[in-house]
């Protein structure tokens, strides 16, 4: 069975699911992946009819089978309403796209974008129909609108309609002064626009948050880095903005000081809520509730930014031994974090790459704590030496399909049970999985640090 929206099911012929599925997922030629996780055979009711759907308020003209901007939609939830993914997964597809994918692909219609290195590519079936040159790294993933493909790149915002063929550039940068600090920068700061009602929000390398009019090419606002920094003490030494989350009328975003939350028609500040780093983990906003990922998860009333609770113990030994000075933690800080993932009342997070970890979403109290190791040694094509352990890449977030959660780890893709925390099955990788998963057209993508990306066809049961 292809994984499929029980919405989809509803509204379109069988013919349109065959026509949409093929572009994504053709599994005409592929042999299915032999490696199993023995230790996890349970399977539990399918939960999807009960799963909390209000996640998806800002995308109501996204198509159910859709991906289309970063973690599924602008409130960032990670979340789709779709069979649940049970079954283990078999190979359709394989690009080869020659560098390490470090962000999620966008898919829409059938027609997965992805931007890697400097280019943004358009692929159906695995083979690439149009490129488009950015002229400058990639720093997020892009957004899918009804006419156009948006993608972050340096200081700009390229805009191509869905063929390639009419591309403009927008230009983010306040000052010299500005892409003179963006130039400093050791390493780019990803953040991936959110677009809602024709404007796209975006943090950017220089650490601005903008919204900018995509039929005018115009930035509409700005917010510069100095007025995030709302509590004194020392600014990280690369400034920068996760990936925004939209939600009615505000723009909420993870900064050096914490999160903050701005007007999303004019950019003032709405409320900021400080902490004790740098959040480079993008906030999900669900039932009026922000939930951020970082050293200590948390959850803020999305109206005021009050702090409803944070959960000290969430994490393992790992998180808990960084008690190095916060000078140091901020030299640290990656250039984006782990995010959540949020359904059926559940906060589901990756724990370092060692466990998921699932949260109440009404108290932070953990349901579930699932470890990721446990499996044959792999060598990896950048790697001399044997692991007898799987650890995920730091950068990569949870994605939850119906009552089942997803993570891209360091040899494989792990699916475990949302209700009790199950391993269902995993599907191994040669290379480490560099790009969180992202679930379209009946189909699975994830990236790996060899320049793969790879769709999974997977079986779901109701």
């Amino acid at each position: 069975m292809r994984l499929q929206s029980r919405r989809g099911i509803l509204t379109a012929s069988a013919g349109v699911l065959s026509l949409c599925a093929g572009c994504v997922g053709n599994s005409e030629d592929e042999s299915p992946n032999d490696t199993t996780d023995d230790s996890s055979s349970e399977t539990t009711t399918d939960s999807n009819d009960t799963a909390d759907t209000s996640s998806t308020e800002a995308t109501d003209d996204t198509e159910p089978n859709d991906w289309r901007s970063f973690r599924s939609g602008p409130t960032n939830d990670g979340f789709v309403d779709a069979v649940s993914p049970r079954s283990e997964p078999s190979l359709v597809w394989s690009a080869d796209l020659s560098t390490a994918l470090r962000t999620e692909p966008s898919v829409d219609d059938g027609t997965v974008y992805v931007g890697v290195d400097a280019t943004l590519h358009a692929l159906e079936g695995g083979e690439t129909n149009w490129t488009v040159d950015l002229e400058a790294s990639v720093t997020g993933s892009p957004a899918v609108t009804d006419d156009l493909v948006v993608c972050p790149a340096g200081e700009t915002l390229v805009v191509t309609d869905h063929s390639g063929g009419d591309v403009r550039r927008i230009d983010l940068a306040d000052s010299a002064a500005s892409f003179a600090s963006y130039q400093e920068q050791s390493a780019p700061t990803y953040s991936s626009p959110a677009v809602v009602d024709g404007i796209a929000y975006v943090g950017t390398s220089a650490g601005d948050l903008v919204a900018v009019a995509l039929a005018e090419g115009t930035v509409e606002w700005r917010v510069a880095p100095t007025e995030f920094e709302f509590q004194s003490r020392q600014p990280a030494p690369e400034p920068g903005l996760s990936s925004p989350a939209v939600t009615d009328g505000l723009v909420v975003v993870g900064t050096d000081s914490g999160v903050a939350a701005v007007d999303a028609t004019d950019g003032t500040r709405e409320w900021d809520h400080a902490t004790d780093w740098a959040v480079r983990a993008s906030p999900a906003v669900v039932d009026g509730t922000v939930y951020v990922d970082g050293r200590v998860p948390l959850a803020l009333e999305a109206s005021s930014g009050t702090e409803r609770w944070r959960s000290e113990d969430a994490f393992s030994s790992t998180r808990s031994r960084r008690t190095a000075p916060f000078e140091l933690l901020q030299q640290r800080s990656p250039a984006v974090g782990s995010s959540v993932a949020v359904a059926d009342d559940l906060v589901v997070v990756n724990d370092g790459g060692q466990r998921l970890v699932a949260l109440e979403a009404e108290n932070g109290s953990a349901r579930w704590k699932t470890p990721l190791d446990e499996r044959a040694s792999f060598a990896s094509r950048r790697r001399t030496t044997m692991s007898t352990r799987q650890v995920a890449s730091p950068e990569t977030s949870p994605t939850i399909v119906g009552d089942v959660a997803l993570v891209a780890a360091e040899s494989g893709l792990v699916a475990v049970s949302l209700a009790e925390g199950d391993r269902l099955w995993r599907y191994a990788s040669d290379s480490q999985l560099t790009s969180s998963p992202v679930v379209a057209d009946g189909a699975i993508l994830v990236g790996d640090d060899g320049g793969q990306l790879t769709s999974l066809e997977v079986e779901g049961s109701d």
